[in-house]
Order: C-alpha cells, then structure tokens, then sequence
C-alpha cells in the first residue's frame, strides 16, 4: 500500500497501479467516472474489472502521453514508444509488431504527425514556454481528502501555481471551443482538486513550499498549425470544487452501503422553457375556445 506522502520522483506504473478497494487512491479521472456512471466506476475501482479502452481513445492517450514526455520528461522519451510504419493494425505484421514491442508506446505515422505538431505548436507559444519552464515535473501527492483517499500527479508544479498541457484538436484560440472542452471533459473538476489537494498536502505535511494560488491549462492543437493558447482556470474553480465534492460524498454514500447501488424510480422534470411553452397558465384557456 501506498502511504501517504507526497512523491517526487514516483514512477508512472506506480502511480496509476489499481489497488484493492480498503487500499486505493482516487485520481481525479476516476471521480469523473462516478460523476457520469456510478455503475461503471463500481465495476472498474471497486470490483477491479475494468473494461477495455476503446481504439480511438487509446490513440488520444498515447499521444498524450508522448507529448507530456516531450515536454517534461524528455530524457525519458527515448525508448519510450516505437513508430508502426504498416498500414492497418491487425494481421500478422502488427500482431507480430506488438509482441516485439510490448513494453512500449506504439505510434502510427498519423498518430507521430500529432505529437510532432503538438510540439511545434508549444514551441511557438514563448507565454506558454515562460510558464511551463523552471517547474517541478510530475510530483505525486496522497492524501485522505474529505474522508477519501484522493491522489493527483500535478504535471508542472510551479512557485505559487500549476499547469496542465492539454492536447487537443481545432483552433485553441476560440473561447467557445476551450469552454467546451473544458465542461465536455471536466477539466475544471481536476483544476479544483489538483488546487485544494496539493495545499491541503502543504499543510498536512509541514512542506516548505509556497501555498499553490492559481492553475493554468496549455491547450496545443494537434491538427492546426497555430501557437499553443494558455488558459487561466480562475473562473472554474468554484465549480470545480462542487464537482468533486459530489463525487466524494458519493463515494462515502456507496461505501455505507457497502457498494449496494440501490434502484429507484426516476422523475425527471422537462426544461421551465418548455413546460412553459407547452403547458398555459389557467387564465389563457380562453384562446382555446
């Protein structure tokens, strides 16, 4: 078991290894699976069953992974992936392919063309370089958080601030665009979270380091050729912080029960807007007759 302590120079098998439920640490991906299927998250962190990665999901991994090595961790990137120069993934080429290089990341040509331009993209933002560089790179905190266990693997951790590289696709330069990522994939939860436990970890455990005051997203496009955008997560931290509370008191809420995930009937209530459209106040029934 993993005690609790902040880690900085803990290995990425380590960190993301699946404990047993009395042992385990939730990350912030795994709060946002209980946010969005309780089922799910009970079948994959508590009856340790996970369920395959889709293709196409595993591919937007990989590629963020390289790109994160690329940009902290680049004494690591050597050895770390092999490019898969065959066509189609399947047969006895690739079969023959994996095995070899079982123990690396696997990138297609097309899934290469990516990371190289997400890092060209991050190299022509000198702002985004300015707050990237000089950080410590990949710190592991653990904690019981509000009676939870919690972890968080804070990609940059700077003087009074962190930052998360984000890779993504279209023109990072729109705010529509990074707001709808930003709530399509509740990123304000994990910028909450990585906040409120990092200072929490100061405090608990006397570290001689500046309290962590704000949090930063670098979004670099990994289909446009246009500089990396910084953005400031200030105005999605409050509501950060509601997210990942609901999921922790619904974690202890499913700990009581001792994971029994109970039926009951739904009633859903249809939009004001439409009830209102639909349905007219007692006194217009006159336009009826």
């Amino acid at each position: 078991m993993i005690e609790p302590n902040v880690y900085w120079d803990m290995p990425d098998d380590e960190y993301h290894k699946q404990y047993s439920r009395e042992e385990h640490y939730y990350s912030s991906s795994q709060l946002k699976t209980m946010l969005e299927d309780p089922h799910k998250f009970h079948r994959e962190y508590i009856l340790n069953k996970p369920e395959p990665t889709p293709q196409a999901m595993q591919d937007a991994f990989d590629v963020g992974t390289i790109f994160h090595l690329a940009l902290l961790e680049p004494d690591k990137l050597k050895g770390s992936f092999v490019n898969f120069k065959g066509g189609q993934r399947r047969g006895k080429v690739w079969d023959d392919f994996k095995e070899r290089h079982k123990d690396k990341i696997i990138l297609t040509e097309g899934m290469l063309k990516d990371v190289k331009q997400l890092r060209a993209n991050y190299e022509a933002s000198e702002l985004c370089k300015s707050y990237l560089e000089g950080g410590e790179y990949e710190v592991s905190f653990f904690i019981k958080f509000h009676g939870v266990n919690v972890k968080v693997r804070t990609d940059c951790l700077h003087t009074d601030y962190i930052v998360d590289p984000k890779s993504t696709k279209g023109y990072v330069h729109r705010a529509d665009m990074i707001k709808q990522k930003i709530k399509t994939l509740n990123y304000d939860l994990s910028a909450a979270l990585y906040l409120d436990v990092v200072n929490a970890c100061i405090d608990h455990f006397e570290l001689d380091i500046p309290y962590k005051e704000k949090f930063y997203w670098i979004f670099a496009s990994k289909d446009k050729k246009t500089p990396a955008q910084l953005v400031d997560a200030e105005n999605y931290i409050e509501m950060g912080r509601a997210k990942y509370m609901k999921a922790l008191n619904l974690i202890k809420k499913f700990e009581r029960q001792d994971w029994e995930l109970k039926e009951s009937i739904m009633v859903p209530r249809p939009p004001k807007y439409e009830l209102n459209e639909w349905v007219k106040p007692k006194e217009d029934d006159s336009e009826l007759l």
